[in-house]
């Protein structure tokens, strides 16, 4: 799962089509609007599949893209033709399913958060390991230019040895209309589980 995906637009990478990683997308909501855009331009991936228990969101997945769509998690793990299931349901369910997915035997993408608690990361990472699988939390915001920018400058050591990294996020989500499991921490709602994140993201790459 790891590895630079892109290629250069002078020579684009060529893949067979049955060589292409297979993925299934679990939860049609707000989260795999932000990612799916992005696999669809990959040259090494194909949407094939997608859960989600709302009716009209599978029929316009299956509109869009020609996938099979299933009302549960469970079925898209049943799914012979799926290599690897892109976890984006509500954050309080990202270690069942995680775990469900790495032990139907397939790779698993977890959007953030993770998990809630420490004890749920492990018992993920302990699905992965045991049925020898990748494990993958899908932050996006150390990928964005300016975070990558501020990346080779600190690698660079052209302004010195990095001893220090302060960060913060400002934006206008507290503001905006929000549904209760969003704001309610014990399903991993609230600032902490929805921006922190990305804070410590970043740290991690710069540091």
């Amino acid at each position: 799962m790891r590895g630079n995906m892109a290629t250069s637009a002078s020579a684009p990478m060529q893949i067979d089509e049955s060589r292409k990683l297979r993925l299934g997308v679990a939860g049609l909501g707000v989260a795999s609007t932000l990612f799916l855009p992005g696999v669809e331009t990959s040259a090494v991936t194909r949407i094939v599949a997608a859960a989600d228990r709302r009716a009209g969101a599978l029929e316009a997945f299956k509109a869009k893209y020609g996938g099979r769509g299933y009302e549960s998690v469970e079925a898209l793990c049943a799914d012979p033709e799926v290599d690897v299931i892109w976890v984006a349901t509500p954050n309080q369910f990202h270690c069942e399913h995680s775990v469900m997915v790495a032990e139907a035997g397939k790779h698993v993408i977890c959007t953030k958060p993770m998990a809630l608690t420490v004890e749920e990361c492990e018992r993920m990472c302990d699905a992965a390991d045991a049925n020898g699988v990748k494990l993958l939390c899908g932050q996006t915001y150390s990928m964005s230019p300016d975070i990558q920018a501020l990346h080779k400058v600190a690698a660079s050591g052209e302004l010195g040895r990095l001893i220090a990294v302060n960060t913060w996020l400002y934006t206008d989500w507290l503001l905006k209309p929000r549904v209760p499991e969003e704001v309610d921490e014990s399903l991993g709602g609230g600032v902490i589980y929805r921006h922190a994140p990305h804070l410590i993201d970043t740290v991690r790459l710069l540091g």
